[in-house]
């Protein structure tokens, strides 16, 4: 697919099952372990490289994602500092990771999904921790039920695509991108101007709001090609 790698989570391409594995608690634990950190990794080049044109599509590169699969466009990765090219991942994978069965944490979206919306949930809790702005404690709670409606829905429609629900898996988006709108909302309130934590608070968090509306939207299209091409298939 031309943005991100749907196909093997069907069970056609690289995250193929490559062998019958029989793992106790503690190699899932250990495996879960590897995850986070590929999360954390993430994450610190997302925080280094945000302020970056195209910076999703260089973080894809740097954490060693077919990037053909991450954008219609090619990968343009000569204004990434030299300095964040060592945290490619071909030089801090694991030789067994090749070895590693598939599971959903493995999967692009979830890494980027999972490592925004911590971007996201942190910045909150700085905000909380400043006390220099006075929210609603309504407010709060809808900032919070929102995100936490927007993540998962995301989640939901990554699992409808890897059983091949890509109508599903649209609907799905859909109901987080609406959410994502409903914080974009709140976030032009007023209360927010008070203070320069707050305006920083807004600029922080609307650029990890749009992020997730630009992967969510690649998704959506992505999950249309596939429908089209199933019709056309039947035909």
């Amino acid at each position: 697919m031309s943005n991100f790698d749907f196909e093997g989570t069907s069970g056609n391409g690289d995250w193929d099952e490559r062998s019958e594995l029989f793992w106790g608690e503690e190699d899932w634990r250990l495996y879960l372990n590897q995850q986070n950190r590929e999360i954390a990794r993430f994450i610190t080049l997302y925080r280094k490289l945000n302020q970056f044109p195209n910076h999703l599509d260089d973080i894809a590169k740097l954490m060693g994602w077919d990037v053909i699969n991450w954008s219609n466009q090619d990968w343009i990765g000569e204004d990434i500092p030299d300095q964040y090219t060592e945290l490619n991942s071909h030089e801090n994978n694991d030789e067994n990771d090749d070895f590693d069965p598939y599971t959903i944490h493995r999967h692009p979206v979830f890494i980027v999904t999972s490592g925004i919306f911590h971007c996201l949930k942190k910045e909150v809790e700085l905000l909380f921790q400043r006390r220099t702005i006075h929210l609603e404690s309504k407010m709060v709670w809808n900032l919070s039920n929102h995100l936490q409606k927007s993540e998962i829905n995301i989640l939901h429609a990554l699992q409808a695509i890897d059983m091949g629900d890509f109508a599903l898996a649209i609907c799905h988006l859909k109901i987080s991108l609406s959410e994502i709108n409903d914080i974009l909302n709140i976030t032009c309130n007023n209360k927010f101007d008070q203070s320069s934590d707050g305006e920083k608070f807004v600029t922080d968090i609307r650029l990890c709001l749009f992020d997730l509306r630009e992967m969510a939207l690649r998704i959506v299209d992505d999950c249309r090609v596939e429908i089209k091409n199933f019709g056309q298939n039947l035909d």
